[in-house]
């Protein structure tokens, strides 16, 4: 056979138009002379090649030119090869390309064939390489594959030393559109990243678009550390340009996080970690734009899901900009009261951002949240205050730690409020919100009394925490007499965990009809009977996100009150045309997403006055109406807990009152204080008494 040829080149590329002498696939804080001895070394042997399916047909001679190649990497003549000297196949190219970067060659260069390399399966990394992509290669998933929700266009796991470029123009695509067609593929959606890089070290991505990803461009995982991301466009993903869950030393430069659409959160870049052990370390963003994630943040930082017992958080935001993105940021630093809170600092720098920052539950005690000579612009005239900070679940704790230092804002819509601090459940707020806040309109410039508006926000949560809340008595309620069905009124969904109370008596079967509503993400809902011991009444239920309706029908073995507890993130409907049901309203509050229509409520008799509460984070009307219907009390686009007050002249008698909500954004919390009992239904024939 032929030997294939060899060219001995010097390691220099033109990365994205900007020449550069490089030494190895390092990052250039690993340029050391020891690394370049490493990586001098014959490389350990990466995955072995997959057996042939028998719908690839391969070049009869792919084994022995395999096995060619692979003695002349191993004798150090072959530092360098392209990958196409393996084979190409413009039909499906992935055993040539797995097979290239399987063999150990220190460089790899995928070549322009004038074809798109097409890859049927996830493409494998391996250990100190660094591959190159020649200016015009498309990697393209291939259609009808990638069918397993993990799977990716390209995984790195466990590797080091090893780098992705690309020189002038190089995109890596996959199939969204057909990821998000239920009839192609099955399974939640949310997968399929473009790259997936989970417990490496010392990795560097340059030069490459990552587009149309089923889930994220760039997935980054198991505490991966040493990593640089730099003049990268992540475009058009369905969920996130870049997701970030775990890791250290993380630098993102010189990038685009653009057009997110698909699913939620539509955004940049989401740091994110989904239990405590995980870490935000050391993270810096720098000279980046965000721009067009219409439904999304351009940054989300949400450590939410580590604690005080985890590595204090540690990311940077320096020089970037944010255009045209639902918000310039979403900072979720703390979780509800139940959960201790992340330590650690955040600080953004000298970034201009051209979208409202919304920011939830940041607590005195947990992440400083540090703006330094930023400007931040309110271009949407129907917007609320440029800062929206939310104490969603503070309960026991202090809204806070919160500093701006020379923050200038642009707002040309007269008296529009700088900043809101809003109160959507439980908390307080503390001294620990300061700073320097400037805002201009039409170029008339003056100072913001933020220390003014934070002792009059102080004033304003504690009218509201002196409510007490109420507290649910099983024994006190009374059945009423008749069954009966519910007339319409099926827009009060629900959201998050919910307990739906229910009376059935011994040996007569009961059925409780459950419907899940997608409202933005792929994902099924549980829901378990308990019975009034205590204990699980059968398996779980799953509910389908298709807005059907689920008949959940168990035969009580004794007589009394049952609990169904349900899960969902999307919008979930239960009802009951059993007499003796309900929706127990727990403290600090039951959350509904986009609710619209009734809500009804008892009052007993002997109550002449009563309050209850009502929030929303985007925007809701709400009335309180007595038992005519008549509203007593109407609030539109209400964007803070409310309380809502009814007064009785005769008091001798149980009615049913309602609240009635309309034009509802997306999520709307209620709170019911004493003396009512906290049980509310969207059918008031079977309301308990």
């Amino acid at each position: 056979m032929k030997k294939s040829p060899i060219w001995c080149v010097m390691l220099v590329v033109l990365a994205g138009g900007r020449g550069r002498e490089v030494t190895a696939a390092l990052p250039p804080q690993q340029n050391s002379r020891a690394a370049k001895e490493e990586l001098s070394f014959a490389l350990a042997p990466g995955m072995k090649l997959e057996a042939a399916r028998k719908q690839r047909i391969l070049d009869p001679r792919f084994e022995a030119t395999k096995k060619e190649l692979s003695e002349q990497i191993k004798s150090g003549k072959l530092p360098e090869a392209k990958a196409s000297m393996w084979g190409f196949n413009k039909e499906d190219a992935t055993e040539y390309l797995q097979a290239a970067i399987d063999s150990g060659i220190r460089k790899l260069v995928v070549d322009n064939t004038g074809n798109d390399w097409i890859l049927n399966r996830t493409i494998v990394l391996t250990s100190r390489q660094e591959v190159v992509l020649e200016d015009g290669v498309t990697v393209r998933a291939k259609k009808d594959c990638h069918h397993g929700v993990g799977d990716a266009l390209f995984r790195a796991r466990g590797v080091a030393n090893v780098a992705l470029r690309g020189i002038g123009n190089v995109r890596l695509i996959m199939n969204k559109k057909d990821y998000m067609d239920p009839k192609l593929y099955k399974g939640a959606l949310g997968g399929r990243h473009v790259l997936t890089v989970s417990g490496c070290n010392n990795v560097l991505v340059e030069n490459i678009t990552f587009k149309e990803a089923g889930g994220d461009g760039i997935y980054i995982t198991g505490g991966t550390t040493d990593m640089v991301v730099d003049h990268v466009v992540c475009d058009g993903n369905y969920r996130l340009g870049m997701a970030v869950i775990s890791a250290k030393n993380l630098t993102v430069k010189n990038s685009r996080f653009i057009n997110a659409r698909g699913g939620s959160p539509e955004g940049g870049i989401d740091f994110e970690p989904n239990v405590k052990n995980e870490m935000l370390v050391n993270c810096l963003v720098e000279n980046c734009i965000f721009e067009n994630n219409v439904r999304g943040a351009g940054i989300s930082i949400s450590p939410n899901h580590i604690d005080r017992s985890s590595a204090p958080v540690s990311i940077t935001v320096r020089g970037c900009k944010f255009r045209n993105n639902a918000l310039s940021m979403f900072l979720y630093p703390t979780r509800g009261h139940q959960f201790t809170s992340s330590t650690g600092t955040v600080d953004i720098i000298n970034c201009e951002l051209g979208n409202v920052i919304q920011i939830a539950n940041p607590v005195d005690d947990g992440v400083l949240i540090r703006f330094k000579d930023c400007v931040g612009i309110n271009p949407d005239p129907k917007s609320g205050p440029y800062f929206d900070v939310r104490s969603r679940d503070t309960k026991g704790r202090r809204v806070g730690n919160i500093k701006f230092e020379a923050f200038l804002i642009k707002d040309d819509v007269p008296d529009r409020a700088p900043i809101a601090i809003r109160y959507l459940g439980a908390g307080d707020v503390s001294d620990a919100i300061t700073g320097d806040i400037a805002i201009e309109r039409n170029g008339k410039r003056e100072k913001v009394d933020l220390g003014g508006y934070v002792k009059e926000r102080q004033k304003y949560f504690r009218k509201i925490n002196e409510q007490i809340p109420a507290q649910l008595d099983l024994a006190s309620l009374r059945i009423p007499a008749k069954d009966a069905e519910r007339v319409g009124n099926s827009g009060l969904y629900l959201r998050g965990d919910s307990t739906f109370l229910q009376y059935a008596e011994e040996g007569k079967p009961v059925t409780v009809n459950v419907r899940i509503l997608k409202s933005g993400y792929d994902a099924a809902g549980t829901v378990q009977v308990i019975d009034p011991g205590g204990k699980n009444a059968g398996a779980p239920y799953k509910i389908p996100c298709d807005n059907k309706p689920v008949a959940i029908t168990f035969t009580p073995g004794k007589t009394g009150i049952y609990k169904i507890e349900s899960r969902s993130i999307n919008c979930l409907d239960i009802s009951s045309s059993h007499r003796g049901s309900g929706l127990y309203v727990p403290d600090p509050f039951l959350t509904f997403l986009m609710p619209n229509g009734k809500l009804y409520l008892r009052v007993p008799a002997g109550v002449q006055e009563f309050t209850v509460g009502v929030s929303a984070d985007a925007g809701s009307n709400v009335s309180l109406c007595d038992p005519s219907g008549r509203a007593v009390r109407t609030e539109n686009g209400i964007r803070s807990m409310t309380l809502f007050t009814g007064s009785r002249s005769d008091a001798s008698k149980d009615e049913v009152w309602s609240l009635r909500f309309s034009r509802s954004i997306w999520e709307v919390t209620l709170r019911i204080y004493k003396p009512l009992t906290p049980v509310v239904s969207t059918n008031p024939d079977v309301l308990f008494k």
